[in-house]
């Protein structure tokens, strides 16, 4: 395994960590019930067809924000890092 992809594995199990941390948080249970019933309130309003197609742009979205969440987790574990080193405190 190269370096690189040591730190990958290393950062997404840190990652993955706080995530589930998360998850039990009260934040995070009310963001699912209000997005729960955001869902139940489409399927009641809309027609097959288009709740599949909105269901489909809202994983759309939910996909490419957690993917922007695990850049900017990394980046800002690499900037600390970086932080660290540039003032003496990790060699």
């Amino acid at each position: 395994m190269t370096k690189k992809e040591q730190w990958e594995f290393f950062t997404d199990a840190l990652l993955d960590s706080a995530v589930d941390s998360y998850k039990t948080t009260w934040q995070y249970k009310e963001y699912r019930k209000k997005l729960i019933q955001m869902e139940h309130d489409c399927e009641d309003h809309l027609e097959p067809s288009d709740f599949s197609f909105i269901m489909e742009c809202f994983e759309l979205l939910m996909d490419s924000y957690t993917q922007q969440g695990r850049y900017l987790y990394k980046q800002g574990f690499a900037d600390c890092i970086s932080i660290l080193k540039r003032l003496g405190i990790l060699a």
